[in-house]
């Protein structure tokens, strides 16, 4: 009796059920709901932010997952050695979409499934300016989920509008899920030596023309997730309880009328 190791069937039966296929798979012909979960495997990522480049140093190139919250005040080495540790570093984002070069089909169905289910993170709104540059309009109102962190709420007067394009780069932008991070030290930039005067309109939330887009922003937004600086949420709350939107308490539970606004 010839003894056949279960390498050798193994071998065998495959030579003889799935003989070697000649010239190309026909994808396309697969059915639409299959082709979407390969989609989905190949272009979605864990709910972490999807970032062009590292938040705090300009030597990693190619698309970067941040941690979930990612928090704003750096202030020592360790803590930004850390920061980096978490980061996973991914090919260059024209690697990443290659297979949107192989068909017009293709590219138009795979193309909102990158965009649709990834969380887009913005370090900062040159960070954002800088991405959009790359992105058409109609790409642009693809995204659905985005988070968006700032160094300084000082940032935002009018020339700082004019000169990083709020105006232009908000209107096409109406994400699902919104997350609006802020510096508990929001104004730390100002020097206590400052003119009073000078200080107050610089600290002033209704003197400061660029955020009237992130309130406008913040009302497109389905779910919005407020995280930082107090101060800013409470005044944001304020603003969007007008226009009766959802919003929430500042710890992701969100809520949908007007008695949800938190006094100060």
């Amino acid at each position: 009796m010839v003894k056949i190791s279960l390498a050798a069937a193994r071998v065998y039966l495959r030579h003889r059920l799935e003989p070697e296929r000649s010239g190309t798979f026909d994808f396309m012909g697969l059915p639409a709901e299959l082709r979407e979960k390969i989609y989905k495997m190949m272009l979605v990522y864990p709910k972490r932010g999807l970032s062009v480049r590292s938040s705090y140093r300009g030597v990693l190139k190619g698309l970067v997952l941040t941690p979930g919250r990612p928090g704003l005040q750096i202030d020592d080495f360790e803590t930004i050695t850390k920061h980096e540790r978490e980061l996973i570093c991914l090919p260059k984002m024209c690697e990443v979409l290659s297979i949107l070069q192989v068909s017009k089909q293709l590219y138009l169905e795979a193309l909102p499934i990158f965009y649709r289910n990834n969380l887009f993170h913005f370090s900062s709104l040159r960070v954002l300016e800088k991405a959009m540059d790359f992105m058409g309009r109609e790409v642009k109102k693809m995204i659905d989920h985005m988070q968006i962190d700032s160094e300084s709420i000082c940032h935002y007067e009018a020339s700082f509008r004019r000169d990083c394009g709020l105006a232009t780069l908000f209107p096409d932008l109406a994400p699902k899920t919104l997350v609006l991070e802020w510096p508990e030290q929001g104004f730390r930039m100002i020097c206590p030596c400052d003119d009073p005067t000078f200080v107050k309109g610089r600290t002033s939330f209704k003197k400061n023309a660029g955020l009237a887009d992130f309130v406008a922003l913040a009302q497109r937004a389905e779910k919005l997730d407020l995280r930082g600086n107090d101060k800013f949420k409470t005044w944001l709350e304020r603003k969007l309880a007008d226009s009766m939107k959802l919003i929430t308490s500042g710890e992701g539970n969100v809520k949908s009328s007007k008695e949800a606004v938190r006094e100060p």
